[in-house]
């Protein structure tokens, strides 16, 4: 654990001063340091990895590369789960980042798995066609899943949905159960979120 700590501190200084290096050793740190984040959670790596300083520095990683696919996903990767796992609240500035990463064929797989989580999410104009727009990230497979579980979540925090929305969102997971070759039990949990979703546009 300790040459660990050594390394994400040695990972968070170079990163904090990625002026210093070009793009290809770039890439490769932030490679190495996306790791941290994604693996099991670790109150030692916390106060390393919500370190401001670090943060702001992903972020002007992730627009002075954003042409850079790899380092983008991992850079978006890393910010997402530092802020669901690790409770840093995100600011204005990483939310716009993340909806333009949204755009990048590559990168937007990993906006879709933190972007919810964003304070900002819930106010968000465009949150209701990105919600609809999930099914259709690469690769879908995951997305539904994905999808699904964030449907789930909305339903459970009783969040108020538009019809027109909940509508789509019951049309688009009966059209998936019909065609995926589904386990019992998932195919029982696709269609129990269809029957809430039908439940909540009685009321």
């Amino acid at each position: 654990m300790k040459l660990n700590v050594e390394l994400l501190e040695t990972l968070k200084c170079e990163l904090c001063n990625w002026k210093s290096f070009d793009e290809a050793q770039l890439q490769h740190k932030m490679r190495a340091f996306e790791k941290f984040p994604r693996a099991e959670y670790s109150t030692f790596y916390k106060p390393i990895l919500t370190n401001e300083c670090l943060m702001n520095s992903l972020v002007e990683l992730g627009e002075a590369f954003f042409a850079n696919s790899n380092l983008l996903s991992d850079v978006v990767s890393s910010m997402g789960y530092i802020i669901r796992r690790y409770g840093y609240v995100p600011s204005t500035t990483v939310f716009c980042l993340f909806t333009r990463a949204a755009t990048n064929k590559k990168a937007r797989y990993y906006v879709s798995l933190h972007l919810s989580s964003f304070p900002q999410f819930s106010t968000w104009a465009y949150r209701w066609d990105y919600l609809l727009s999930m099914p259709n990230i690469a690769p879908k497979k995951l997305s539904i899943t994905n999808f699904h579980g964030e449907v789930k979540r909305l339903l459970h925090t009783k969040t108020q949905i538009p019809a027109e929305v909940v509508q789509h969102i019951a049309d688009l997971l009966n059209a998936y159960v019909a065609k995926a070759a589904l386990s019992d039990y998932s195919k029982t949990d696709y269609l129990n979120t269809i029957c809430l979703l039908k439940r909540y546009l009685l009321h």
